[in-house]
C-alpha cells in the first residue's frame, strides 16, 4: 500500500522538496532518509541535499563547516563516480526537522520558479568529460563556501542548487546558469578579499604614526 504522505504522482524536484514538511513528521531526519525520498538520481540529488543547509542563517564558522559535505560530493563528481560515498556519521547524523523546513522555505520558491523554464537541453553535458568538468567546477564553488569570509556563503549555495536542479531535470542550460552563478560567487569573494585588504590598509595607516 503506498504511503499517503508521499506525492500521489511524479513531482518535480521543487514540488517534492516543498512536501518535505508533510513527508517527514518526526522531530529529526537523517541525510540518508532525505536521499531515499529523492530517489536514486546519483550524485545530483546528494549535491542538492547537502547544499540546502547553506540557506539557513548560521554563524560564519558553522556555515563553513556545513560546506564540507558539499566539497566531498563535488569531488566525487569530478572523479567520475556515479554512486555516493559519505561517512556514516554524516549519513546518519540527525537533522532537526524545523531547520530543514526553514531551509525549504528559503529554497523552494527559487526552485519552483526555475522549474517553469526547465526542459531537456544540451545533452553533451552528460558525457563523461562534461560531467567531470561540471564536478570540478562544483568543487571550486564548494571551496568558496568553505572560505570563512562574510557575504560569500549564499551565492555559492544558490549556484550549486541550480546546478543540481539542472542535473536532476536533465537541463544543460540550467547547469550552465548555475556555473555562471558560481563565477559570480568567485568574483564576489575576490571583491570581499580586496575590500578587507583595503579596509585593513586604511586602519593600519590610521594608527601608524607619521
Amino acid at each position: 500500500m503506498p504511503d499517503p504522505a508521499l506525492p500521489s504522482k511524479p513531482s518535480t524536484t521543487g514540488q517534492l522538496l516543498a512536501s518535505f514538511s508533510r513527508i517527514f513528521g518526526d522531530e529529526t531526519v537523517t541525510l540518508r532518509q532525505v536521499l531515499n525520498v529523492l530517489g536514486d538520481k546519483g550524485l545530483a540529488s546528494a549535491l542538492l541535499v547537502v547544499t540546502v543547509p547553506q540557506f539557513i542563517p548560521m554563524p560564519l564558522g558553522l556555515s563553513n563547516l556545513m560546506a564540507i559535505p558539499i566539497a566531498l560530493v563535488a569531488a566525487q563528481m569530478a572523479l567520475g563516480r556515479h554512486t555516493l560515498w559519505l561517512p556514516r556519521a554524516l549519513m546518519e547524523r540527525p537533522i532537526r526537522r524545523g531547520r530543514m523546513v526553514l531551509a525549504m522555505e528559503y529554497l523552494v520558491p527559487w526552485l519552483l520558479w526555475i522549474e517553469k523554464l526547465i526542459r531537456p537541453r544540451f545533452p553533451g553535458i552528460w558525457s563523461p568529460i562534461g560531467m567531470r568538468i561540471v564536478g570540478l567546477s562544483c568543487f571550486g564553488i564548494a571551496l568558496i563556501s568553505l572560505t570563512p569570509l562574510p557575504l560569500t556563503g549564499w551565492l555559492p549555495a544558490l549556484a550549486l542548487t541550480v546546478v543540481a536542479l539542472g542535473l536532476l531535470e536533465r537541463d544543460g542550460l540550467v547547469v550552465l546558469l548555475g556555473l555562471f552563478l558560481g563565477l559570480a560567487a568567485a568574483a564576489l569573494m575576490i571583491g570581499v578579499i580586496f575590500g578587507l585588504i583595503e579596509v585593513g590598509g586604511r586602519l593600519l595607516r590610521a594608527v601608524t604614526p607619521e
